[in-house]
């Protein structure tokens, strides 16, 4: 799974998203800064995974196909992941949440932005798509604020 939201936590195990589903925002006007929106990843481990250390990555690409921000990376540590599976009873599978908090992006363009998520250089299912929408567009088409 992965998910556009305005805000993450995890407590006793579970993952709380808040505002999950971003997928349009409609700004006043462009250029326009969003405070913050949260990328939710939720991988599903096979047996082998828990041994290795696995690079995660998100990229974020404009509307012109450009790199808008430097990919966010991280490194998943073994050590990290066996506590999970030490956990596991007889038949059940963990799942990894990871989430990554990007603050005071700059949309300069209206369009699609495209977030890709990759796992070990392997893209998971395809790009999460935000639509960038002022609320009065070039056409001079006034849109109604998301509801």
């Amino acid at each position: 799974m992965i998910i556009l939201a305005d805000a993450t936590n995890e407590s006793g195990g579970k993952l709380n998203i808040l505002g999950a589903g971003i997928s349009r925002i409609t700004p006043a006007a462009l250029p326009s800064v969003l405070p913050q929106i949260a990328v939710v990843v939720r991988a599903s481990l096979a047996e082998g995974d828990y041994d290795r250390t696995h690079q995660l990555s998100i990229e974020m690409v404009g509307p012109n196909g450009a790199q808008v921000v430097p990919p966010l990376e991280s490194t998943v540590l073994p050590e990290m992941l066996r506590p999970m599976r030490d956990s596991l009873l007889n038949g059940e599978q963990e799942a990894v949440n990871m989430t990554f908090l990007m603050q005071g992006l700059t949309f300069s363009e209206e369009g699609i932005y495209q977030f890709v998520v990759r796992l070990d250089d392997q893209e998971l299912r395809y790009p999460v798509v935000l639509r960038v929408m002022p609320l009065e567009s070039p056409a001079g088409l006034v849109l109604p604020p998301p509801g």
